[in-house]
Formats: structure tokens, sequence, C-alpha cells
């Protein structure tokens, strides 16, 4: 204790203040309420997955905060929301997905709508009828990261895990077949149609798949035909009816096959194209790509003739009757018709040189040897006609005209224009035959027979000729009651002489055993001399010296 020197009393101990050192337990709640904070946020970043958008045609099925996006039937996101788009052109639906999903958001990657749903022959969906709509995922790795897309109206057909091949197919037209279609090999489901559409020339283009390991019997020489419905051909072997399956005649379908000719053709790889036979029948015929177009002009009736009609040589098709149209002045009556046909000239290259620059030059050589066109009759029940061109040596002279900017071919008249000509040949030579004279010599000729019946010396001979039979008539009524008489007591005696003898000669009748016994003893006798002759002949001296021992 210290004191104070000049008042001699204790001083008063003094606080000494010191920096305190070390961590308040009062900081930790805020860093421990940041720290959960930071927690709860990364949790919510990485547990929530990303958002994106899809945009629909229309928004059937889609509900905000129940439509489910499903993969496998496993649920992987949802709809948030769903609007219209600012044009109206169709609504867009935010969905959320799984954070899992997030790399498998790509440009390949595909949306839509599953409901319950009847196509080809198929009932899917069916599950929604319960749960309502959801919305079906396709994913993909392959492409750029993505997060708007557009969905599809119709769900894929093929799955992306599905192993196989997928071809080309086109068609003039395609008849029942729809996405979804079966594809055969034998009879056996093998495939489906996945996809067509209509190229700008008018052709349907369609796409197939084929599973493994069926793909490996597509060969570059496999034919293609459309199998909906059934074929009906009548010939030589009766009626025949064929259909793929049942399924096929409600729903169309598509088949294939190989021919056993050219089997030995390469595997035909991804995307090759073949084209679509309308028929079984039909795809054993060759498919021409190259095409001619040529004019005919009739100035004869062309009833029966109709487009599609076919252009042949010998009976041979080379073609088709593509449009018919009338052409004419009404004011001088001069009409025609104007048919144009489709040649395809690789069936036939020695006429139609096919490889040729200049294409009518081999037309216009042909047209000099006598090639002309003519309508002929198919059907003789229906009447249907169709062009048919060949050789004819004795055709006038003509040349390949041109009609636009197609050639014209010579027409050679048909059958009925023949008949016609005929007629008109036979009324001219009836036209120089002298009518007028002919009818002059039968006027006198009549007169003359006139003059003779009605002369006096005919009357005469007529009358002395009545007067003859007259007397002849008396004679024979005078024969008639006199002989007849007698004739018919002579034929009663004929009668029964007859009877007589047929008496006699009854089986039983004495006079037939008689006469019996006496040829047998006529026979026997003259045996008997025959055998005296014949000796006699061989030993002639017994004349003389009689017969020996």
């Amino acid at each position: 204790m210290t004191q104070d020197t000049d008042t001699g009393t204790e001083a008063l101990p003094q606080a000494l203040v010191a920096a305190k050192s070390g961590f308040s337990i009062v900081w930790l709640v805020p860093i421990v309420a940041a720290l959960i904070g930071a927690w709860l946020v990364y949790k919510a970043v990485t547990e929530t997955g990303p958002t994106i958008t899809i945009d629909f045609a229309t928004g059937a099925g889609l509900v905000a905060g129940k439509t489910k996006i499903k993969y496998k039937d496993v649920e992987v996101g949802h709809v948030t929301g769903v609007e219209l788009l600012k044009d109206l052109a169709g609504v867009r639906a935010t969905a959320e997905m799984a954070p899992g999903a997030k790399d498998y958001l790509t440009e390949e990657t595909r949306f839509w709508v599953v409901r319950a749903r009847l196509a080809a022959g198929e009932v899917t969906g069916l599950n929604t009828l319960l749960s309502g709509a959801y919305l079906g995922m396709e994913p993909s790795t392959e492409g750029k990261k993505q997060r708007a897309f557009v969905g599809l109206e119709k769900a894929p057909v093929i799955t992306p895990d599905t192993k196989g091949t997928r071809y080309v197919l086109n068609a003039e037209k395609l008849g029942s077949i729809d996405i979804g279609a079966p594809v055969y090999f034998r009879q056996v489901r093998v495939g489906r149609v996945v996809d067509f559409n209509m190229e700008p020339s008018g052709k349907i283009r369609a796409e197939v798949f084929i599973r493994s390991p069926h793909d490996a019997r597509v060969k570059t020489t496999t034919r293609f035909w459309n199998a909906g419905g059934f074929d009906v051909s009548l010939n030589a072997e009766g009626l025949q009816i064929d259909s793929e399956s049942l399924v096929t005649m409600l729903v169309g379908g598509i088949a294939f096959e190989t021919p056993a000719a050219l089997a030995g053709a390469d595997e035909a790889g991804a995307g090759y194209a073949f084209h679509l036979y309308e028929n079984y029948r039909a795809s054993d015929k060759p498919v021409y790509d190259l095409k001619r177009y040529y004019e005919v002009i009739f100035d004869e009736s062309i009833r029966g003739l109709s487009i599609g009609a076919p252009v042949e040589m010998l009976g041979f098709e080379l073609g088709k009757v593509v449009d018919i149209a009338p052409f004419g002045n009404l004011e001088t009556g001069g009409f025609s018709v104007r048919v144009l046909v489709e040649i395809e000239p690789e069936r036939y290259p020695d006429l139609m040189s096919p490889t040729s620059d200049d294409a009518n030059a081999a037309l216009v050589d042909a047209v000099k040897e006598g090639f002309r066109a003519k309508l002929a009759t198919g059907n003789l029940l229906t009447g249907q006609k169709f062009i048919s061109l060949g050789f004819f040596p004795n055709a006038p002279e003509a040349q390949v005209g041109l009609s636009g900017e197609y050639p014209v071919i010579p027409v050679m008249p048909g059958s009925i224009a023949e008949i016609a000509e005929s007629f008109a040949s036979i009324a001219q030579q009836l036209e120089a035959v002298p009518m007028q004279q002919i009818g002059a010599d039968l006027g006198r000729t009549a007169s003359g027979l006139a003059s003779l019946v009605n002369s006096t010396d005919l009357q005469s001979a007529l009358r002395d000729l009545s007067t003859t039979l007259a007397e002849f008539s008396a004679v024979a009524a005078n024969l008639n009651a006199n002989v007849s008489p007698a004739l018919t007591g002579v034929m009663e005696d004929a009668e029964r002489t007859l009877g007589s003898v047929r008496t006699m000669v009854d089986t039983n009748s004495a006079a037939r055993n008689e006469t019996k016994r006496l040829l047998i003893e006529l026979t026997e006798t003259a045996q008997a001399i025959r055998m005296i002759v014949d000796y006699l002949e061989r030993h002639p001296e017994a004349l003389i010296r009689g017969k020996g021992d």
C-alpha cells in the first residue's frame, strides 16, 4: 500500500485498463446463419434442374403444376406454366427438369404430348385415360446444349435405342399408308413407316425403319410395294387373292422382297432410296427414270381412249397417255384431238435412242420407214382403246411434225376410219354403176312380160292346158273305179300265198323238218361224190382195173 508523504494518509489504488485479446462467441450466430443460408442456396441450386420452354401448336393436355415429363415411365420434370405465344400461333409450356436431365437437353432432344391414340392397328397411351396426358421425352447427348424446344405433333415411332436402318421410298402416291404403318417381310412385321412428305416435284418421299437383324435382308435390288388392302388377279390358274394381313387391309402397310435372281446384290446402306410400287404384281416391272413426251393428233373419234391408256408396240408397253385435249376452228369446222403421250425410251433403246444428243433423230428415221401411231381397241366388251405404234410399209409419206414443244408422231387411220373409207369406196363404185340404164332395161323387160301375159296365144294355151288336165282327171277317176278293185284282189291273194309259205317254213312245221332232212342227205351225197372224184384223180386206172385192196 502506498501512502501520501505530504499528508501522511494512505493513497487510493488506481484501476489499470488493458486490451483483452481473443474471439467473441457472439459472432458465431451470424456466421452460422450465413453458412446455413449459403448451404440452402447451394442445395437449392444443385437440387433444382434447369428450366426449359417447349412450344406446341395447341395446349391440349398441358396443365401447369400437373402435367409431368416422363422418360421410360420415370418422371424427369414437370410443367410449371402454360401461356400463349405473342403471335397466337401456339402455346409455350415452361417446365422444370430434374437436375440429372441437364446433360441430355440438346438440339437433338425431342418432346411430345402422350395421349390415348389408335393408329396403325395399335392402341397407345391407355394409361393417360386415368392419369391424364403427359409429355414424352427422347433425350440425346448429340449436338449443342439447348433450353428452348419445339414439341412434336406426333410421338416418334422408333426410339433411339432401337437398332436398325432407315431407308427412303419414293412413290407417285402413298395410298392408305400412315406414320407407324407396319413393314412386312414374308408376312412378318420387321419395321415401321417413320415419316413421309411431299417433294416439290409432287412425288411422295417416305422413310421406313427396318429393325436389326432384318435390315440385312434389304439389298440394292430389293422391291418394296404397297401392301394395303388386297390384290385380285384372274389368270390361267384361276382367281388369286393376295394380302399380307388383316391389319394391312384396314390400316395399310408396306412389304418387301428380293427376287431370287437378284439376291446376290450388295446390302443397302442407311438412306438408300427405293421405288415404292403400287402392288405386288407391279413390283415385277422395272422402273424407268427417263421420260420423253410426244403428241399424236387424231382427226377421227377417240371414244374409249382415256388418260392412263397404254402406248404399245407389238403388244409391248412403251408408255401411257397423259393428256387429251381437243382443238380446232369453230368457223371452219375443222376439229382434231391432241393426245400427249409419255414414252419411256429405255424400254426400246434401239428405237427411241435414250442416250443420243438428238433424241428425235432415231424417230425421224423410223417415220421415213413407215413408223406410225394408230388408235386400236384393247377390249371389245368395254370398248377401251389404246395407242399402237408400229411400222406400216404402205403408209403414206409423212414427217415428224412439231406442235409447241413436243414432236408429233404421224397417224395411221384406225379401224373405224378404215371402215369408213371402205364404205366411201363402195359408195364411189356404186355411183359409177349406170343405174338409169339398168332401170330402163328392167322397164323394157317388164313391158315385154306384160305383153306376153296379155297375149291371146298364151290365153289359148292356158285354156287347152286346162282342158287336158280335166280329161286326165276323168281318166284317173275311171282307173280308180275299175282297176283298183282288181288290184285289191290280187294283193289279197298274194298275202294269202305269203301266209302259206310262212307256215311251211315255220320252225316246228313238218315241211321245214322234211326239207332239212333232204338237205342233210344231199350234203352227205355230195361229200361221197367228192371223195370218189378225188380218188379217181389220183388213180385213173381204177376205171379199168377197179379199186385195189
